[in-house]
Protein backbone atom coordinates (compact mmCIF):
# COMPACT_ATOMS: atom_id res chain seq x y z
CA UNK A 1 0.00 0.00 0.00
CA UNK A 2 1.34 3.36 -0.78
CA UNK A 3 1.91 5.85 1.81
CA UNK A 4 2.11 9.22 0.08
CA UNK A 5 1.72 12.95 1.59
CA UNK A 6 0.86 15.69 -1.08
CA UNK A 7 1.01 19.17 -0.14
CA UNK A 8 1.11 22.27 -2.78
CA UNK A 9 2.86 25.07 -2.06
CA UNK A 10 3.34 28.11 -4.75
CA UNK A 11 1.26 25.88 -7.31
CA UNK A 12 4.15 23.46 -6.63
CA UNK A 13 2.77 20.09 -5.95
CA UNK A 14 4.83 17.90 -3.57
CA UNK A 15 4.54 13.97 -3.96
CA UNK A 16 6.31 12.58 -0.63
CA UNK A 17 6.69 8.77 -0.16
CA UNK A 18 7.76 7.83 3.17
CA UNK A 19 9.11 4.58 5.09
CA UNK A 20 6.69 2.10 5.30
CA UNK A 21 4.41 2.06 8.44
CA UNK A 22 5.16 5.72 8.96
CA UNK A 23 2.18 7.30 10.27
CA UNK A 24 2.12 11.49 10.06
CA UNK A 25 -0.29 13.46 12.00
CA UNK A 26 -1.59 16.76 10.65
CA UNK A 27 0.71 19.09 12.46
CA UNK A 28 0.21 23.23 12.38
CA UNK A 29 0.84 24.70 10.25
CA UNK A 30 2.30 22.72 7.77
CA UNK A 31 -0.81 20.89 7.53
CA UNK A 32 -2.65 24.07 5.94
CA UNK A 33 -0.59 23.04 2.62
CA UNK A 34 -2.16 18.92 2.63
CA UNK A 35 -3.95 18.68 -0.83
CA UNK A 36 -5.52 15.41 -2.54
CA UNK A 37 -3.89 13.11 -4.73
CA UNK A 38 -2.49 15.76 -7.60
CA UNK A 39 -0.24 15.17 -10.61
CA UNK A 40 3.22 15.59 -8.70
CA UNK A 41 6.05 18.38 -9.65
CA UNK A 42 8.24 16.99 -7.64
CA UNK A 43 9.23 13.85 -5.63
CA UNK A 44 10.31 13.24 -2.13
CA UNK A 45 11.50 9.49 -1.11
CA UNK A 46 12.05 9.61 3.21
CA UNK A 47 13.60 6.76 4.37
CA UNK A 48 15.29 5.55 7.72
CA UNK A 49 19.10 4.33 7.29
CA UNK A 50 21.77 3.24 10.03
CA UNK A 51 24.60 5.54 9.14
CA UNK A 52 24.98 8.55 7.00
CA UNK A 53 27.49 7.97 4.16
CA UNK A 54 29.67 10.88 2.60
CA UNK A 55 31.80 11.05 -0.18
CA UNK A 56 34.75 10.67 0.41
CA UNK A 57 36.09 13.55 -0.91
CA UNK A 58 36.02 17.79 -0.09
CA UNK A 59 32.55 19.51 -0.40
CA UNK A 60 32.48 22.44 -2.69
CA UNK A 61 30.44 24.19 -0.09
CA UNK A 62 30.55 24.38 3.57
CA UNK A 63 28.84 27.22 6.00
CA UNK A 64 27.84 26.27 8.98
CA UNK A 65 25.81 23.28 9.52
CA UNK A 66 25.89 22.45 5.49
CA UNK A 67 27.49 20.90 3.75
CA UNK A 68 27.53 20.10 -0.33
CA UNK A 69 29.26 17.66 -2.10
CA UNK A 70 28.95 17.19 -6.15
CA UNK A 71 29.42 13.60 -8.17
CA UNK A 72 29.48 13.07 -11.48
CA UNK A 73 26.19 11.86 -11.42
CA UNK A 74 24.64 13.63 -7.87
CA UNK A 75 24.87 16.44 -5.87
CA UNK A 76 24.69 15.30 -2.12
CA UNK A 77 23.77 17.41 0.75
CA UNK A 78 24.18 16.77 4.04
CA UNK A 79 23.03 19.00 6.94
CA UNK A 80 24.30 18.20 10.96
CA UNK A 81 21.07 19.44 12.61
CA UNK A 82 22.03 18.09 16.00
CA UNK A 83 20.18 21.39 18.49
CA UNK A 84 20.59 19.73 21.76
CA UNK A 85 17.56 20.61 23.94
CA UNK A 86 17.06 19.93 27.38
CA UNK A 87 13.58 18.35 28.70
CA UNK A 88 11.79 17.35 31.77
CA UNK A 89 10.57 13.54 31.68
CA UNK A 90 9.40 11.84 35.09
CA UNK A 91 10.54 14.75 36.92
CA UNK A 92 14.37 13.99 35.21
CA UNK A 93 16.19 16.65 33.18
CA UNK A 94 17.21 14.83 29.98
CA UNK A 95 19.40 15.81 26.66
CA UNK A 96 17.47 15.21 23.77
CA UNK A 97 17.90 16.27 19.91
CA UNK A 98 15.52 18.64 18.40
CA UNK A 99 16.45 17.80 14.71
CA UNK A 100 18.94 15.06 13.88
CA UNK A 101 21.23 14.88 10.94
CA UNK A 102 20.47 14.24 7.31
CA UNK A 103 21.04 14.00 3.62
CA UNK A 104 19.46 14.75 0.54
CA UNK A 105 20.78 13.29 -3.12
CA UNK A 106 19.56 15.18 -6.24
CA UNK A 107 20.56 12.74 -9.18
CA UNK A 108 21.22 14.95 -11.61
CA UNK A 109 20.08 13.07 -14.69
CA UNK A 110 16.47 12.60 -12.79
CA UNK A 111 15.14 15.77 -12.50
CA UNK A 112 12.21 16.71 -9.73
CA UNK A 113 13.38 13.10 -8.11
CA UNK A 114 15.01 13.40 -4.54
CA UNK A 115 15.97 10.83 -2.44
CA UNK A 116 16.29 12.06 1.98
CA UNK A 117 18.13 9.92 4.19
CA UNK A 118 17.00 10.11 8.15
CA UNK A 119 19.04 8.08 11.03
CA UNK A 120 17.05 5.49 11.23
CA UNK A 121 16.91 6.14 15.47
CA UNK A 122 14.91 9.77 14.97
CA UNK A 123 11.24 10.52 14.62
CA UNK A 124 9.26 11.47 11.49
CA UNK A 125 6.89 14.23 11.82
CA UNK A 126 5.58 16.92 9.78
CA UNK A 127 7.83 19.87 10.96
CA UNK A 128 10.92 17.47 10.22
CA UNK A 129 9.39 16.86 6.54
CA UNK A 130 9.59 20.33 5.68
CA UNK A 131 12.45 20.69 7.62
CA UNK A 132 14.59 18.45 5.25
CA UNK A 133 13.51 18.42 2.62
CA UNK A 134 15.67 21.17 0.78
CA UNK A 135 12.62 23.81 0.09
CA UNK A 136 14.99 26.65 -0.86
CA UNK A 137 16.47 23.96 -3.94
CA UNK A 138 13.47 22.56 -4.85
CA UNK A 139 11.76 25.90 -5.21
CA UNK A 140 14.88 27.05 -7.33
CA UNK A 141 14.18 24.25 -9.80
CA UNK A 142 10.96 25.56 -10.11
CA UNK A 143 11.40 29.17 -10.52
CA UNK A 144 10.44 30.09 -7.05
CA UNK A 145 12.40 31.33 -3.93
CA UNK A 146 11.85 32.25 -0.60
CA UNK A 147 12.23 36.01 0.45
CA UNK A 148 12.66 37.36 3.74
CA UNK A 149 9.83 39.79 4.15
CA UNK A 150 6.24 40.40 5.79
CA UNK A 151 3.49 39.64 3.12
CA UNK A 152 0.51 41.56 3.65
CA UNK A 153 -2.78 41.36 1.54
CA UNK A 154 -3.94 45.17 0.22
CA UNK A 155 -7.23 45.01 -1.46
CA UNK A 156 -6.23 41.43 -3.32
CA UNK A 157 -2.46 42.72 -3.89
CA UNK A 158 0.53 41.82 -2.37
CA UNK A 159 2.69 44.10 -0.69
CA UNK A 160 6.03 42.62 0.74
CA UNK A 161 8.38 44.17 3.10
CA UNK A 162 11.92 42.97 2.88
CA UNK A 163 14.05 43.30 5.64
CA UNK A 164 16.95 41.53 8.18
CA UNK A 165 15.30 40.65 11.27
CA UNK A 166 14.61 43.40 13.75
CA UNK A 167 14.41 46.19 10.98
CA UNK A 168 10.42 46.68 11.56
CA UNK A 169 9.25 44.61 8.77
CA UNK A 170 6.59 43.03 11.13
CA UNK A 171 6.00 46.29 12.39
CA UNK A 172 5.04 48.12 9.03
CA UNK A 173 2.94 45.41 8.37
CA UNK A 174 0.75 45.75 11.41
CA UNK A 175 0.43 49.96 10.59
CA UNK A 176 -1.03 48.84 7.27
CA UNK A 177 -3.61 46.20 9.08
CA UNK A 178 -4.44 48.62 11.75
CA UNK A 179 -5.04 52.04 9.32
CA UNK A 180 -5.98 50.84 5.91
CA UNK A 181 -8.80 48.87 5.35
CA UNK A 182 -8.55 45.76 3.62
CA UNK A 183 -5.65 44.90 4.41
CA UNK A 184 -4.76 41.14 5.85
CA UNK A 185 -1.06 40.02 7.44
CA UNK A 186 -0.60 36.94 5.32
CA UNK A 187 2.62 35.63 7.01
CA UNK A 188 4.97 38.13 9.21
CA UNK A 189 7.97 36.83 7.97
CA UNK A 190 8.54 34.89 4.76
CA UNK A 191 7.07 34.53 1.30
CA UNK A 192 7.77 32.47 -1.79
CA UNK A 193 8.09 34.79 -5.48
CA UNK A 194 7.39 33.21 -8.34
CA UNK A 195 6.49 34.49 -11.84
CA UNK A 196 4.33 32.46 -14.04
CA UNK A 197 2.82 33.66 -17.87
CA UNK A 198 4.65 37.33 -16.84
CA UNK A 199 2.97 37.46 -13.38
CA UNK A 200 4.60 38.34 -10.91
CA UNK A 201 2.81 36.43 -7.65
CA UNK A 202 3.72 35.70 -3.60
CA UNK A 203 3.07 32.94 -1.75
CA UNK A 204 2.22 31.67 1.49
CA UNK A 205 4.36 29.03 3.29
CA UNK A 206 4.71 27.51 6.82
CA UNK A 207 7.49 29.12 7.89
CA UNK A 208 6.62 32.37 9.70
CA UNK A 209 9.63 33.19 12.72
CA UNK A 210 8.41 34.55 15.44
CA UNK A 211 5.39 36.24 13.97
CA UNK A 212 3.27 32.90 14.20
CA UNK A 213 0.93 34.55 10.92
CA UNK A 214 0.66 32.39 8.21
CA UNK A 215 -1.77 31.65 5.71
CA UNK A 216 -2.06 29.54 2.29
CA UNK A 217 -2.60 32.59 0.09
CA UNK A 218 -1.46 33.30 -3.42
CA UNK A 219 -1.80 37.12 -4.77
CA UNK A 220 -0.26 39.12 -7.27
CA UNK A 221 2.50 41.32 -6.44
CA UNK A 222 2.04 45.35 -6.59
CA UNK A 223 5.58 46.23 -4.80
CA UNK A 224 8.05 45.14 -2.70
CA UNK A 225 9.53 47.58 -0.17
CA UNK A 226 13.25 47.10 1.16
CA UNK A 227 13.14 48.26 4.87
CA UNK A 228 15.28 50.44 6.84
CA UNK A 229 15.10 52.01 9.99
CA UNK A 230 15.78 55.96 9.54
CA UNK A 231 14.55 59.31 11.43
CA UNK A 232 12.10 60.26 9.27
CA UNK A 233 10.75 58.98 5.72
CA UNK A 234 13.03 58.36 2.67
CA UNK A 235 11.71 56.51 -0.15
CA UNK A 236 12.98 55.69 -4.05
CA UNK A 237 12.43 53.66 -6.45
CA UNK A 238 15.38 51.54 -7.34
CA UNK A 239 16.75 50.55 -10.49
CA UNK A 240 16.95 46.89 -11.49
CA UNK A 241 20.07 46.49 -11.08
CA UNK A 242 20.33 47.22 -6.93
CA UNK A 243 16.84 45.54 -6.81
CA UNK A 244 18.24 42.69 -7.66
CA UNK A 245 21.00 43.20 -5.13
CA UNK A 246 18.92 44.09 -2.85
CA UNK A 247 16.25 41.24 -2.70
CA UNK A 248 18.88 38.42 -3.75
CA UNK A 249 20.63 38.98 0.15
CA UNK A 250 17.12 38.37 1.42
CA UNK A 251 16.79 35.10 -0.50
CA UNK A 252 16.85 31.99 1.08
CA UNK A 253 19.28 29.96 -1.65
CA UNK A 254 21.62 27.21 -1.61
CA UNK A 255 24.67 29.08 -2.63
CA UNK A 256 26.39 25.43 -3.35
CA UNK A 257 24.16 24.62 -5.67
CA UNK A 258 25.21 26.86 -9.29
CA UNK A 259 22.13 26.27 -11.05
CA UNK A 260 19.90 27.56 -8.20
CA UNK A 261 21.49 30.46 -7.45
CA UNK A 262 21.13 31.00 -11.55
CA UNK A 263 17.51 30.43 -11.64
CA UNK A 264 17.15 32.64 -8.15
CA UNK A 265 18.97 35.30 -10.31
CA UNK A 266 17.10 34.73 -13.39
CA UNK A 267 13.39 35.35 -11.78
CA UNK A 268 14.62 38.25 -9.63
CA UNK A 269 16.04 39.80 -12.92
CA UNK A 270 12.31 38.83 -14.50
CA UNK A 271 10.31 40.62 -11.46
CA UNK A 272 12.03 43.55 -11.07
CA UNK A 273 11.27 44.54 -15.03
CA UNK A 274 7.38 44.52 -14.07
CA UNK A 275 6.83 45.32 -10.27
CA UNK A 276 8.22 48.35 -8.33
CA UNK A 277 10.71 47.63 -6.22
CA UNK A 278 11.30 50.78 -3.61
CA UNK A 279 14.21 51.44 -0.76
CA UNK A 280 12.42 52.91 2.37
CA UNK A 281 13.95 54.46 5.01
CA UNK A 282 11.08 55.27 7.57
CA UNK A 283 9.73 55.42 11.14
CA UNK A 284 8.00 52.89 12.68
CA UNK A 285 4.21 54.85 12.98
CA UNK A 286 1.54 55.51 10.61
CA UNK A 287 3.36 58.61 8.74
CA UNK A 288 4.97 55.66 7.14
CA UNK A 289 1.93 53.86 5.77
CA UNK A 290 0.92 57.14 4.04
CA UNK A 291 4.43 57.87 2.52
CA UNK A 292 4.34 54.20 0.55
CA UNK A 293 0.91 54.79 0.13
CA UNK A 294 1.28 58.16 -2.23
CA UNK A 295 4.64 56.52 -3.63
CA UNK A 296 2.56 53.76 -4.81
CA UNK A 297 -0.02 55.76 -6.14
CA UNK A 298 2.79 58.45 -8.39
CA UNK A 299 4.20 55.10 -9.46
CA UNK A 300 1.10 54.19 -10.46
CA UNK A 301 0.07 57.27 -11.99
CA UNK A 302 3.07 57.56 -14.34
CA UNK A 303 3.06 53.62 -15.41
CA UNK A 304 -0.08 53.93 -16.78
CA UNK A 305 0.56 57.37 -18.55
CA UNK A 306 3.39 56.00 -20.29
CA UNK A 307 1.35 52.78 -21.34
CA UNK A 308 -1.23 55.50 -23.05
CA UNK A 309 1.49 56.85 -25.11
Amino acid sequence: MDNKIYYEIARIVLEVNLPEKAIIEPMEPYCIYRVEKKTPDIFLNYSFVKQLKLPERLPIYKKDQEEIYELEEEVIRFVHRCSPILKEIDGTIKLEKEMGDFINRYKKDVPNQYEIFLLEHQMLNEKKIFYTMGLEHLLATQRAVILHSAYIDYKGKAILFSAPSGTGKSTQAELWRMNREGTEVVNGDRSILTCRDGIPEANGLPFCGTSKIYKKKTLPIRAIVVLRQGKQNVIHRLQPLEAVQWLLSECNVMFGIRQDVENTMDLLTELVQIIPVFWFSCLPDVSAVSVLEQALIDYEQEFESKEKK
